[in-house]
């Protein structure tokens, strides 16, 4: 469902109502590490999974949870997951798609830690990695096969600016049914 504001109204506003914070127009920081529970047992449920909520900061606290709502209203998606850092999100997302055996495809131009990790992380762990221009559409068509999971590319591409055409680099994964991840560190939603 098309949410019927717009890009600035979801930015400030989505998820948010100051009404709950004691009229704070501005969302707080939550900078506490550890979070009460009303008894033992919803403790207990917490830590289980059975109940939503916040148990330690570095699983989740409200001020990330905000953060992650907004950028999901922001990109149009229906969850968001706030990391510490590039890397931490794009290794987590890798980790998380592909098993020793799979395959990946990477552009030929990635940041250095990126290559770094696809080099030695993945490829340790039994990945196969195969790196192509994926401006040449040709020749992501000659190198995807069946045991392909994902697609992985920056566009625009660090450090050159590059662009790769995700439209139809999705469609030649898709028919594969690879993922199609891409770093979009110096794009925006708003575009």
């Amino acid at each position: 469902m098309r949410n019927p504001h717009g890009f600035s109204t979801r930015a400030i506003h989505t998820a948010y109502d100051p009404m709950n914070h004691e009229g704070a127009l501005t969302p707080p920081l939550h900078l506490s590490s550890t979070f009460a529970f009303e008894s033992a047992d919803a403790g207990g449920e917490l830590f289980a999974g059975e109940r939503q909520g916040h148990i330690y900061s570095r699983i989740s606290n409200p001020t990330n949870a905000l953060l992650e709502e907004r950028i999901a209203s922001l990109e149009g998606a229906q969850a968001g997951l706030a990391l510490a850092s590039g890397m931490g999100a794009i290794t987590a997302t890798l980790w998380s798609e592909l098993s020793p055996g799979d395959e990946i495809i990477t552009d030929k131009t990635l940041y250095g830690c990126t290559f770094a990790f696809m080099r030695d992380g993945l490829t340790k762990w039994g990945v196969k990695v195969t790196y192509v221009d994926l401006t040449d559409i040709q020749a992501l068509a000659d190198a995807i096969s069946a045991k392909t999971r994902a697609v992985y590319f920056e566009t625009p591409a660090n450090p050159n600016m590059r662009l790769v055409d995700i439209e139809a680099v999705a469609q030649i994964a898709h028919n594969v049914g690879a993922q199609v991840i891409v770093d979009n560190t110096y794009a925006t939603p708003y575009l």
